[in-house]
């Protein structure tokens, strides 16, 4: 059999199988996993931009062992939405115990509860648990491990109902459950437990219900800057017992950042610190932290807290632990061995790129030396997945010769099927961004089963910058990208300096230099793509959403006095939602960023007043002589609209006459949830950029 030929096309005219609509509607994401150790049932949180509204959908799944099959169901009808408001960016709005269900709805702010057990043929009505009172939000909850389970702990936020701009208050809470039966005439009972810090995450009881752990942080800390983890017995005293902040006079130097501290079944604390570089992994001895592992390893055992919930590691017994760590932006999922400190790297999951929501599943016919954890795993040519890894343990493990590991896959996120004959593969790249220093990306070729570029051609290159901007891009698979690259654009994922993912010192390139490294990188991404013939120079756009929205309109506004390039590098630019003038998101932005600029500039606006207007993109609008498009959720809290507002009137005002469109999305916060203003967005910056570098398209879409 002979593959037919492929006809030769014009990059970015090729006909694509993936079209906007469809990507916009298969676009399902998994943002929490949990699993109730009392009978292994796994529960998720399923973002479904394809209802209307969108929605969270709490969905169960019962494991039935070896056979690779699942019986689900849904927890909680419309309009019910699983989602948490805390800090904006939510997180953990889940937990279930013995049967008990407990989720956050984002409509009403509100807990409520949904008894799940065997037998039912309909699913219950969720019943509140906490007051009517959309002023207060709860996140991060987690039910008392000890029958009957008539309370949990979470993370309260409580805004203010006279003043939207002042701070809320963050505190921990117990939240009482009612008892089966009592739900109908149940009083809510909500006690605050902790409090006095700015912010709070991670409340876990140990097995035996006697100790709280949990993470505190002040102003000016990010939780990857500096945190403060705490153990407090039922009585109420609490003890720090590990952690350093950043000082106010100093937001951008010190402090150790720890994070998801753990309990395993035997009452021991787990947890990671930054301190030496990497997030490593620990355990608390009762006198002091003491590392897991014999040698060190040059990985990132946590990512940064912007959500509640992550979790890296899954305990499978006293003696094992499942975790994931990331190496240059890339998952491995290995074992550690406890009593020997000895990790070993799972060479049959190396496929898997990204790996996280790491959590033991107690599964009750498994064969002996055999655990079960659940994930979400992706990798470059399948969009990520929940997968149940079953592991199979010999003896004490040395050597990768002693485990063996094998993949179940329970739910896949994509509807859309993709033969790999279309799929790009991603490809790591290094490159030079000023002298001893290199930086990184992620580059997608153009690809195509039926099409080639045409001879001599280069094709034009879409840049992509992730928000943050302390976060970073996973070789992963993507149907975004996929829906450039068949049709003939390269994709460049830039994760410049300050992106998570390859070491404290890496992260650090951006303290007090925001709008400073993260330009000079991506310039230098461009010099190196169109030194190498990867892509055409004078085709290439890009684009970023918040902090990368920030990143495009500085990029787009060069020459900028403190980088030394003097002409205009990219022939287009997004900003989605992206900061415009930091003055401005300093005292409006909400109380979880509110500081976060302190270290990313090099102090308050009072102190540095000259760095935020020198930074600030609104600064340099009369230099912006290349097409702009502005794209905007009108209820967006963290980067409000004004931010994009200011930008476009200024750019349409410096007299160039420049394009300039701008499209503010209703009812959408920080990010698009719908899945009409998903394809929206996607179709016109295909149509925007093929415009701008000349492509001719057979019909706009």
């Amino acid at each position: 059999m002979t593959l037919a030929a492929k006809r030769a096309l014009a990059f970015g005219t090729w006909k694509s199988p993936i079209n906007a609509e469809s990507l916009a509607a298969s676009a399902i994401s998994i943002s929490d996993v949990v699993v109730d150790i009392s009978n292994g049932w796994i529960y998720r949180v399923e973002n479904r931009p394809s209802e209307t509204p969108a929605r969270g959908v709490v969905v169960r799944v019962r494991p039935t062992g070896l056979t690779g099959t699942f019986e689900s169901r849904e927890l909680n009808p419309p309009p019910f939405n699983a989602r948490t408001g805390v800090h904006e960016y939510g997180g953990a709005p889940l937990a279930v115990h013995g049967g008990i269900v407990v989720f956050s709805d984002y409509r009403t702010r509100r807990l409520w509860l949904v008894r799940d057990s065997e037998g039912q043929k309909t699913v219950p009505t969720p019943v509140p648990i906490t007051p009517d009172d959309s002023t207060l939000r709860y996140a991060d909850l987690h039910i008392s491990p000890i029958y009957p389970h008539d309370h949990l702990l979470c993370v309260r936020e409580a805004h203010s109902k006279e003043d939207d701009h002042a701070e809320p208050r963050n505190s921990i809470v117990r939240v009482a459950i009612p008892p089966a039966g009592a739900e109908m005439n149940w009083k809510c009972d909500v006690e605050e437990v902790v409090a006095g810090a700015d912010f709070y995450s991670d409340p876990k009881y140990s097995p035996d219900g006697k100790t709280i752990c949990y993470l505190s942080w002040n102003h000016p800390n990010m939780p990857w800057t500096g945190t403060l983890l705490h153990l407090r017995d039922v009585s109420g005293a609490s003890t720090t017992i590990a952690g350093s902040l950043r000082s106010p006079a100093a937001p951008f130097t010190g402090g150790e950042s720890i994070a998801q501290p753990s309990f395993s079944e035997d009452g021991t604390l787990y947890y990671t610190t930054d301190r030496e570089g990497f997030w490593a992994l620990q355990k608390w001895s009762n006198v002091k932290g003491e590392p897991v592992l014999k040698q060190s390893v040059a990985g990132e055992f946590a990512e940064p807290a912007w959500v509640f919930g992550r979790s890296n590691r899954a305990h499978l017994s006293h003696d094992l632990l499942l975790t994931s760590y990331t190496v240059r932006a890339t998952s491995r999922l290995a074992l550690v061995h406890v009593p020997s400190g000895t990790i070993i790297d799972l060479p049959s999951a190396s496929a898997y790129t990204s790996i996280g929501s790491l959590r033991a599943v107690p599964i009750a016919n498994l064969p002996a030396h055999t655990y079960a954890a659940v994930a979400t795993a992706g990798c470059g040519s399948m969009r990520t997945s929940m997968v149940l890894f079953l592991v199979e343990v010999v003896g004490e493990p040395e050597t990768a010769d002693d485990v063996k590991l094998t993949v179940q896959i329970i739910k896949e996120t994509s509807s859309q099927a993709l033969g790999l004959d279309y799929i790009s593969e991603p490809l790591g790249i290094e490159f030079e961004t000023r002298v001893d220093r290199k930086a990184h990306a992620i580059f997608y070729s153009p690809k195509n089963a039926e099409f080639s570029g045409l001879p001599e051609e280069k094709p034009p290159c879409v840049v992509n910058v992730h928000g943050g901007p302390t976060a970073h891009y996973s070789p992963t698979f993507d149907l975004q990208t996929q829906f450039w690259t068949t049709r003939g654009w390269a994709v460049c994922q830039l994760n410049y300096g300050g992106s998570t993912g390859y070491g404290r010192e890496y992260v650090s390139r951006l303290d007090t230099k925001w709008g400073v490294t993260d330009v000079e990188d991506a310039i230098a991404a461009v010099k190196y793509m169109a030194e190498s013939g990867l892509v055409d120079s004078k085709r290439i756009c890009i684009q970023g959403g918040s902090a990368g929205g920030f990143t495009v309109l500085l990029a787009m506004a060069l020459p900028l006095p403190y980088i030394p390039f003097n002409e205009p590098v990219f022939a287009a630019g997004t900003s989605m939602y992206g900061v415009a003038d930091l003055k401005h998101l300093a005292k409006f932005t909400h109380k979880f960023e509110a500081r976060y600029l302190d270290g990313l500039i090099g102090g308050t606006i009072s102190e540095v007043p000259e760095l935020y207007t020198e930074r600030s993109p609104i600064t340099y609008a009369a230099n912006v002589r290349r097409p702009l498009l502005i794209l905007q959720g009108s209820v967006d809290k963290i980067v409000p609209p004004e931010q994009s507002e200011l930008i476009v009137k200024a750019v349409r005002d410096n007299g160039s006459g420049v394009r300039v469109d701008y499209v503010l999305y209703e009812g959408e916060g920080h990010g698009f949830r719908e899945a009409n203003n998903i394809a929206d967005a996607v179709k016109r910056r295909l149509n925007f950029y093929s415009n701008v570098v000349g492509i001719k398209l057979e019909s706009a879409e």
